[in-house]
């Protein structure tokens, strides 16, 4: 197994388990949330929506560039480019975050009563406003540790750590009557924490930006250069992820809103494999690519494709085939009308983890940042006309298949010019005949299971999906995506590690 494979892999392990954990204690935050009532869920999902649009002009895609150009620097063995980068990065950052910061703050009260209708949110959004440059500093100083593969003190303090103080921290603060206001506290002080004590480990186990003996050299334009279409690429994914509960609850009403920011935040754990397969990918093919190791480049990127869709597409069946089953266990019947939008949300993750995520950094690596941002810009803009036609038509579902679709485009072209640029095609005719298989074999047993036993219980669901993943595993075997040698090998990997 090459040294590129065995660090996606080493990366993947930690932050596999991290994501489980995080995931879980996240997910408990949420509930907690969606539990002090529908309407102030909904106020909460509206906030984290409008940071998600103002904390990328804060960082000014500047921890991309961190992730690209130190791992390029490393590769070429070039130290002052290596603290330039990382040093100009962080001043320019926390110049930035500090002025949206005051903009934020000094228009919350506008922003609340005129836009959103509710006077309510005003302080939320200065209390979120308080906390923007260390939720930035949190953005531009994560990628240092994947570049460096310290991935277990990043699941430790990101995954473990802050996960964990922001459900205890949420639930002690209702506990004491603080309601909404100590759910957006606790996730608030639990990332700030986060994000200081990154900056701290990170001088001492990744790189020591403040080592006086090394040079530094002013490349803050071309960072910028790279960095800035990134922000525009930021602004239209937050387009893509958040306007769908900024226009629902414009339209429809905060409750609306909260209904489908379960259903969102569901669909997207279909990213949590993908996540953990690609958290050290960019470094890694960086460094090759700086290398000029193109075939070490390729192989990698067939490696992590194979995985995610083995790992992602069984759970993907799941979640579509008992979509209403989970949105009741988990939020409650009073959210079971998200189980539609659940499943629509569901297949433009599942080839968003795919065939996406992947290509992104093949581009980020080439430097194709202008591609990246003039492709979700596009499909940004389409997304607005969209929401703006279905969601008073359809409601929840309306914006469901404005993002489905949105979602499908931005993958088709991302593969076209990821293709175009490396000459490399990730997905084999294999990979589509046991996906086709899989379907009429899940589908299949799960009729028979309703003929034979009726409606299917919880307990039974959970004893049935075991047999039908083995019946997958069987699948894959069959067309060859996986073999027996390379579980093999994965498992004396994992053992050791």
């Amino acid at each position: 197994m090459s040294d590129s494979k065995k660090l996606i892999l080493k990366g993947f392990l930690y932050t596999s388990i991290g994501l489980v954990f995080s995931k879980i204690f996240t997910y408990g935050w949420r509930i907690i949330a969606a539990r002090v009532g529908v309407e102030e869920y909904g106020m909460l999902s509206i906030v984290l929506a409008v940071m998600s649009f103002l904390l990328p002009f804060g960082a000014l895609g500047l921890g991309a560039a961190i992730e690209r150009y130190v791992s390029y620097y490393i590769g070429k063995d070039d130290m002052i480019g290596v603290k330039s980068t990382i040093v100009n990065s962080l001043k320019i950052s926390t110049f930035f975050s500090i002025f949206v910061a005051f903009c934020l703050f000094f228009s919350a009260d506008f922003l609340a009563s005129s836009i959103f209708k509710n006077p309510d949110l005003g302080v939320l959004l200065k209390l979120f406003s308080v906390f923007l440059p260390l939720l930035v500093l949190d953005m531009v100083i994560t990628p240092l540790f994947r570049v460096y593969n310290r991935i277990d003190y990043l699941t430790f303090v990101k995954y473990l750590l802050e996960a964990s103080l922001k459900f205890f921290l949420a639930f002690f603060l209702i506990f004491l009557g603080y309601g909404i206001f100590g759910v957006a506290c606790a996730y608030l002080i639990s990332v700030s924490l986060s994000a200081i004590l990154l900056f701290r480990l990170s001088k001492k186990h990744c790189f020591n930006f403040l080592e006086k003996t090394i040079d530094i050299i002013d490349n803050r334009k071309e960072l910028l250069k790279y960095s800035l279409p990134l922000v525009f690429s930021s602004f239209a994914a937050f387009i893509l992820s958040a306007t769908d509960i900024l226009m629902i609850g414009y339209f429809k009403g905060s409750a609306q809103a909260g209904i489908y920011n379960v259903a969102y935040p569901t669909a997207n754990l279909l990213l949590l494999v993908p996540t953990a397969m690609l958290a050290v990918f960019l470094p890694i093919i960086t460094k090759n690519f700086a290398q000029n190791k193109s075939e070490e480049i390729k192989t990698t990127y067939m490696f992590v494709t194979k995985w995610i869709f083995v790992f992602n597409f069984f759970m993907f069946l799941v979640m579509f085939a008992y979509s209403e089953k989970l949105i009741t266990f988990l939020f409650g019947p009073e959210y079971i009308s998200g189980a539609i939008v659940l499943q629509l949300l569901a297949i433009g993750f599942l080839l968003k983890s795919v065939l996406g995520m992947s290509a992104g950094s093949i581009l980020e690596m080439h430097k194709k940042t202008k591609t990246i941002m003039n492709i979700i810009l596009f499909c940004a803009v389409l997304n607005i006309l969209f929401n703006y036609y279905l969601i008073p038509l359809y409601g929840i579902m309306g914006g469901a298949v404005a993002t489905l679709i949105c979602n499908i485009l931005i993958v088709t072209m991302f593969q076209y010019f990821a293709a175009k640029t490396s000459k490399i095609i990730p997905v084999s005719r294999h990979m589509i005949y046991s996906a086709v298989c899989s379907i009429i074999l899940f589908y299949g047993l799960i009729y028979a299971a309703h003929i034979f036993f009726g409606s299917i219980s919880v307990i039974f669901g959970l004893i049935i999906i075991p047999v039908i993943g083995l019946l997958y595993l069987a699948v894959l075997y069959y067309f060859k995506i996986i073999n027996l040698n390379e579980f093999q090998i994965m498992f004396n990997y994992f053992k050791r590690k």
